[in-house]
C-alpha cells in the first residue's frame, strides 16, 4: 500500500496503518538519527519520540501528507534536539558495532568508520542533514527540500559543500606531516583555518602535540623565566639613580662644565 494511502489510514485511526508505517520506515529512520546522535541508545530515543510525535501528528490529520520526506523532517528536529541537549564532546561511537576486532581488516573497517562519524560532526546541520538523507536514506532532492524547509536548489548546493568538506577532511589525514608542521610553524592563518589542515590534525597523534606545545610553550618558557620582583625591580632602579646621582650623572656633568 503506498504511503499516503497508509497516512491517511493513520488519519482516520487505523492502529495497524500506523504499524505498517512503523515497520516500513523505521530501520532507515533509526540509522538516520544514529548518524546524527553517534549512539544506539540515544538513536532509539529519538526513534521513539518520532514515530510517538507522528503518530500523534497523524490523528486525525485531513491534509495530504507526503510521508517520508515528513518523518524525516521530525526525525532530523529530534536527533538535533537531543544532540543539544547532550552538549557532549565526547566523539561519537558510530562504529561500536563493526565486530570482532581481532583481525587487521576488522580494524580498519572500524577506524575507518570512526573518521566518518568524526568528520560529520564538522558539518553544519543542515549540511548533515542533507548528506544522510541522500546518501543513506536515498531521498530525491525535492523530498530532502521539503523536509529541511529549503529550495531543491539549495539542498543541492548543500549536498556538494558537504561532500567537500568530508574530501578535504579526508586528503587531510593523508597529508605530509612535514608540510603539516612547517605550516604550523610558520603561523600561517589562511592554511590554519583550512579543513585539510584540521583533518591532519585530528588523525595523526604526533602534529597534534606539534601544534599543542606550539601553543602551551609560551607560557611554560614564561614560567621558566618569571619576571623580576617588583621590588627587586625598585631597588636596582633606586641603585641606579642613586649610583648616577652620586658619581654626577650626565646631566651633573654638563651642568658643572657650564
Amino acid at each position: 500500500m503506498p504511503d499516503e494511502r497508509l497516512a491517511r489510514l493513520a488519519a482516520r485511526g487505523s492502529e495497524t496503518a500506523f504499524a505498517a508505517i512503523f515497520e516500513r520506515h523505521h530501520p532507515a529512520l533509526h540509522r538516520y538519527c544514529h548518524s546524527i546522535v553517534g549512539n544506539g541508545h540515544d538513536a532509539s530515543d529519538a526513534l521513539q519520540s518520532t514515530m510517538l510525535k507522528a503518530y500523534r501528528a497523524l490523528s486525525g490529520e485531513t491534509r495530504e501528507i507526503t510521508l517520508k520526506p515528513w518523518l524525516y523532517r521530525i526525525a532530523h528536529n529530534e536527533s538535533i534536539s537531543l544532540l543539544r541537549a547532550r552538549r557532549s564532546d565526547s566523539d561519537l561511537e558510530a562504529a561500536a558495532h563493526v565486530g570482532d576486532p581481532a583481525t587487521e581488516g576488522l580494524i580498519e573497517s572500524r577506524d575507518r568508520l570512526r573518521a566518518l562519524a568524526s568528520d560529520l560532526t564538522e558539518l553544519t546541520e543542515q549540511g548533515r542533514g542533507v548528506l544522510l538523507m541522500r546518501e543513506l536514506g536515498g531521498l530525491e532532492f525535492a523530498q530532502i527540500a521539503g523536509a529541511l524547509g529549503i529550495s531543491a536548489a539549495a539542498a543541492k548546493q548543500s549536498l556538494y559543500e558537504s561532500r567537500c568538506v568530508l574530501q578535504a577532511l579526508q586528503e587531510g589525514r593523508d597529508m605530509d606531516c612535514d608540510l603539516v608542521r612547517r605550516t604550523l610553524s610558520d603561523g600561517d592563518r589562511r592554511m590554519l583555518r583550512g579543513k585539510r589542515l584540521r583533518g591532519h590534525l585530528r588523525s595523526c597523534a604526533g602534529c597534534h602535540d606539534f601544534e599543542r606545545a606550539l601553543r602551551d610553550r609560551p607560557a611554560n618558557l614564561a614560567a621558566l623565566a618569571p619576571p623580576l620582583p617588583l621590588a627587586a625591580g625598585a631597588a636596582m632602579l633606586s641603585g641606579i639613580l642613586g649610583g648616577a646621582g652620586a658619581g654626577g650623572g650626565v646631566g651633573g656633568g654638563s651642568s658643572g662644565a657650564r
